[in-house]
């Protein structure tokens, strides 16, 4: 991967004579925008420059950008170091000067097909509500979602934010008019001394949106967005109620396709408009990390979309330009190989795209593989459209390729694929059977060319190709040599 392949992972970039132009990964744009900004820049040499950040090669973007060290920079680059200067040249592994080996299995440890996780961090365990928490929790759901189908005034503002009286009834969201406060011991919570009075802490709802979060149809955590101008040092834009669980709950989990983002109004606005496209992640915070039950699932996934917070700003009392939801995608990236930086076209978050008039599921749908995006794009067509209202024989079928039989095929040798899948075997074929991974590719583009002429006898082969490659590369994946790691 060269760097500006490398560069396109966090920004996106557009040719500029013989350059290529963007945004920067760390800084963000300037105030003309993210489409029009040319604060970092990739040179016909091979180099990078940021206005702010400074410049460097593709060793230097990947210490700087991705958090490599030196010697394991050089190593995905695929350079020789040739300092003559290094401090600790005769102690590094890449002191030598020769260029370091393609990656293979005896470099680093490889997932297997057990639910050993292809990341390089360990996620932790999420923990749940008490009981009595929950019966509490959802006394207060209940009554705020009353009270919000009440209130046209919320209720216009979360359609203004793509959530409709539809997606408000589907996910329960409420309105909690009054600030509440209640008993920890009610709620079944420890007693807790707050250090300012010296006395017993009471759980506490701010007022706002009402949003309930719920796993296997019981209720997870509640959370609250508080209105703009309730907001100061102490009562940040979103509160949990105490007691809540910490897991990092995907929105329609069975997917093999991810969107992250940060605000979890954000995540129901993915899933509203995109569901049968991906699953929707909210993390709450960019820097939270996918617990255990979410962790398995990205194992599993074909692309993971970040689309932490693209918030540029000059830190007050540095003077630097700092772009927190850029540098916590670095962690993604980092950990999943399958994961792009995906900002919005405008604006900060999706929430905020779509008050500029973006279109949310095109730009989702822009950054799938594209037999994902096809096969919705030929479901949600009416082929029986065009026959005329006076029409009064049976309509048949001028032609022979039967459209929705041809989807479902898709669909189904699609989720043959999925299920047949040993976790990590796609990045490991990626890595280290790179011609093995693009017959895959070849395949999929048959299967997409076929659906597209409306050729049923290629699509047939196309999809029985397709099956075939894939069984054999999961084949190949499972015999691979074990990794021997030697202290």
């Amino acid at each position: 991967m060269g760097l500006l392949e490398l560069v396109q992972k966090h920004v996106e970039m557009r040719k500029v004579g013989s350059e290529w132009h963007g945004p920067c990964p760390e800084c963000g744009h300037g105030p003309g925008g993210a489409a029009k900004s040319d604060r970092f820049s990739v040179k016909a040499d091979g180099r990078w420059f940021c206005r702010n950040c400074g410049h460097g090669d593709i060793i230097a973007f990947l210490r700087r950008f991705e958090n490599m060290s030196c010697p394991d920079a050089h190593v995905a680059a695929g350079k020789a170091c040739s300092s003559a200067t290094c401090p600790v040249s005769d102690k590094c592994r890449m002191g030598n000067g020769v260029a370091p080996p393609r990656k293979d299995l005896r470099d680093a440890p490889v997932a297997g097909s057990t639910a050993k996780s292809s990341s390089s961090f360990t996620p932790g365990e999420a923990k749940s509500p008490a009981e009595i928490w929950q019966e509490r929790a959802e006394e207060v759901v209940a009554s705020a979602h009353e009270a919000l189908l009440s209130c046209p005034e919320q209720l216009a503002y979360l359609a203004g934010r793509g959530l409709p009286l539809e997606a408000v009834l589907k996910y329960r969201l409420g309105w909690n008019a009054k600030t509440i406060w209640r008993s920890r011991d009610s709620w079944g919570l420890p007693e807790e001394i707050s250090k300012k009075t010296s006395k017993p802490k009471k759980l506490w709802a701010p007022r706002g949106i009402v949003i309930p979060t719920y796993v296997d149809g019981v209720i997870h955590r509640v959370r609250i967005r508080v209105p703009e101008e309730d907001r100061n040092e102490d009562v940040p834009g979103y509160v949990a109620v105490s007691g809540s669980g910490d897991d990092v709950v995907i929105l329609n989990p069975a997917v093999r396709a991810f969107v992250v983002v940060e605000a979890d109004l954000c995540g129901l606005l993915i899933d509203w408009v995109a569901g049968d496209l991906v699953g929707a992640l909210p993390l709450m915070s960019c820097d939270v990390k996918p617990k255990s039950r979410a962790a398995a699932l990205l194992d599993r996934a074909l692309v993971i979309l970040v689309a932490t917070d693209y918030e540029p700003r000059q830190n007050a009392n540095t003077g630097n330009y700092e772009n927190p939801g850029g540098k916590a995608a670095r962690w993604w990236l980092k950990n999943y190989s399958r994961a792009k930086r995906w900002p919005v076209l405008d604006g900060k978050d999706p929430g905020d795209a779509l008050s500029r008039g973006v279109d949310i599921r095109a730009w989702v749908m822009a950054g799938l593989p594209q037999v994902i995006t096809l096969t919705s794009q030929y479901q949600a067509q009416d082929v029986f459209a065009a026959v005329p209202a006076e029409t009064t024989t049976p309509y048949v079928a001028a032609v022979e390729f039967d459209q929705s039989r041809a989807v479902q095929l898709i669909s189904d040798t699609y989720s043959l694929i999925s299920g047949k899948c040993p976790s990590g075997a796609m990045d490991w074929l990626g890595k280290e059977r790179p011609d093995v991974f693009g017959r895959l590719a070849l395949a999929e583009k048959a299967v997409v060319a076929a659906l597209e002429d409306q050729d049923a006898v290629r699509l047939s082969k196309a999809l029985d190709t397709w099956k075939r490659y894939h069984l054999r590369a999961f084949d190949i994946f499972e015999a691979r040599p074990p990794v021997i790691i030697v202290e």
